[in-house]
């Protein structure tokens, strides 16, 4: 433990941060092993891996502190998805887990020969954070400046657990003592609700540019409308039965540029309230499973008593925009509009009003986005740390959990996984960093069985098949993102990034999915207890209900363990 009391400092100089053990747990330049390190749904650095001139794995836990401002983003990774890293080395096994002050810890591992002889692994107490700001922007005497912030140290104390397991445990072992620890020591549940074989995400509505009688003003453009959204389930449910779950974004009234969400509301465009009670009592009548999802984190309109003066502030005490970023160049899009992150001191009113909606309206079933999977300060004068938000994040989602019969999250870290029942947006990748050798399922290894895991959206994916294959390999349900509109409803809007979304176009691929997942219908959603690559191409995953699952990456049949397992596809085969 590290006490932050116990914490000395003397004259202008602060600690800024904490380096803790780094060499605990070590391997040396003639060790075999590997560290694993949380990157998305998890991977592994093999020792001695002749990588000692890439860049060492660093991440921040949860992800950047998104209040921090950032000129420039030409990276796409995923994020440090939970608190922990682990050492196979040799025979021994060694799991770590950050149990207090995890939201303001880095996790980084190194390769022996880089600028020592040992393989290391470790974390980092971060108590003081810096920005990028550019001063005079556009002037000959534009200048770049690192700004620091204050010091945080508001928790009592940094804490890691290290927990020595049996021999040759590997990531399987880890993955099994760390779900065992959320379960004893964060209350996350042992068993999940169905998980089924697929969710299907529709986009509402969107708000685009318009004119009238050659005056521009926005309008909310309808992608998908309540009632065809009724029409459309139940004419699948027809031919693939309750084998999927339904969810909507852009629902609510203003649809992707609504309002801070203080109670459930329904755009007009998109039938109203009234056309959404009646496509929700007809799913429900037919036993579909229905999860309205509504962001509380963000604001992207002035209303409802929240507008970017209620956002967090940066280093410098300006309001934090948020930006999109141009794939091309890493710059910011100046053509969309930044929006802001609402400070942590409301969002428990946030929810608390919500929930009384929806429990005025009957809402059982509701998804949330944002607060499970969004981090940041807020550098006001009277200042919150990450760790407070944190702390913040974890009572508003008790306060939700406890209030519906069944709470999706869109995208989850692990201290959000005592309160999901679902969980869309599961990582199935890491972020490939050179330095990293392998990617495997930890993520879904330490909350699945406990939660109904569904992937990102599948046909959004440049190569679907390797995707669908790595949601089995997985035991992760797939995603597909639609919308009933026609294929160029979205052209020359700010939502080109949602492309192929037409439901047209993949309703014949989405029945196909369905019948070739008929298959696994009683092992997705089992729990995974043990994950193995068989060869370059092939991975077995075994399922606490003896059925092991065997995935082909490559052109050709393979031969494993008497069972040939299709090229480009998977089989089963049970006790």
């Amino acid at each position: 433990r590290i006490f932050s009391e116990q914490i000395q400092q003397h004259g202008s100089l602060q600690v800024a941060g904490i380096v803790f053990l780094p060499y605990f747990g070590s391997g040396s330049m003639e060790e075999e092993g590997y560290m694993l390190v949380p990157d998305g749904s998890g991977a592994l650095i093999h020792y001695n891996n002749q990588k000692q001139t890439y860049q060492p794995y660093s991440q921040k836990v949860y992800g950047r502190n998104l209040a921090l401002n950032m000129q420039s983003n030409l990276l796409i990774t995923q994020n440090a998805t939970m608190p922990v890293f682990g050492i196979q080395k040799g025979r021994g096994t060694l799991l770590a887990v950050i149990t207090e002050g995890e939201y303001q810890a880095e996790i980084k591992a190194e390769i022996a020969g880089r600028t020592t002889s040992h393989n290391t692994v470790y974390t980092n107490a971060l108590f003081i954070q810096s920005e990028n700001n550019t001063l005079l922007s556009g002037s000959d005497n534009e200048e770049s400046v690192v700004m620091l912030s204050q010091q945080h140290k508001q928790f009592p104390y940094y804490e890691v657990s290290y927990f020595f397991l049996a021999e040759n445990s590997g990531y399987n072992g880890m993955a099994s003592r760390y779900r065992r620890y959320l379960i004893e020591e964060k209350g996350m549940q042992q068993t999940a609700e169905e998980q089924k074989n697929m969710n299907l995400t529709f986009l509402g509505g969107v708000e685009v540019n318009k004119t009238f009688l050659g005056i521009p003003y926005r309008a909310v453009k309808k992608l998908t409308s309540f009632e065809e959204l009724k029409d459309t389930v139940l004419e699948l449910q027809q031919e693939a039965g309750n084998s999927f779950q339904v969810n909507m974004r852009y629902l609510e009234k203003g649809g992707s540029m609504s309002k801070m969400p203080t109670k459930l509301t329904y755009d007009g465009a998109l039938g109203g309230e009234k056309g959404y009670n009646r496509m929700a009592e007809a799913l429900k009548e037919a036993g579909i499973a229905f999860y309205p999802i509504y962001d509380t984190v963000t604001i992207r309109k002035s209303g409802n008593g929240y507008r970017d003066y209620q956002g967090v502030r940066n280093v410098s005490k300006s309001a934090s925009a948020q930006y999109d970023y141009m794939l091309t160049s890493g710059s910011r899009d100046s053509g969309m509009k930044p929006y802001y992150l609402v400070s942590p001191r409301y969002e428990e009113k946030i929810i608390a009003s919500l929930l009384e909606s929806a429990g005025k309206k009957h809402v059982e079933s509701l998804g949330l986005t944002g607060i499970s999977g969004m981090m940041y300060a807020d550098y006001r004068s009277e200042s919150i740390s990450d760790n407070e938000t944190g702390a913040c994040w974890e009572r508003s989602l008790e306060m939700a959990a406890g209030s519906t019969e069944s709470l999706l999250l869109q995208g989850a870290y692990a201290y959000a996984f005592p309160y999901a029942d679902v969980i869309t947006d599961v990582p199935v990748f890491s972020s490939q960093f050179d330095v990293e050798d392998e990617t495997v399922p930890f993520y879904e290894m330490v909350v699945g069985g406990s939660a109904a895991l569904y992937s990102i959206p599948i046909n959004e994916s440049g190569n679907m098949r390797e995707m669908l294959l790595k949601t089995v390999e997985y035991g992760v349900s797939p995603t597909f993102r639609l919308m009933t509109a026609q294929r160029d409803a979205l052209q020359d809007t700010d939502y080109q990034k949602y492309f192929s979304l037409c439901w047209a176009d993949w309703e014949q691929e989405i029945k196909d999915v369905l019948t070739e997942l008929k298959s696994l219908d009683d092992v997705l959603g089992q729990r995974i207890v043990s994950h193995e690559r068989l060869s370059a191409e092939v991975y077995a995953t075994t399922f606490e209900n003896g059925e092991t699952v065997y995935v082909n990456y490559g052109q050709e049949d393979a031969a494993v363990d008497q069972v040939t397992v299709p090229a480009c596809g998977f089989v089963r085969k049970g006790d």
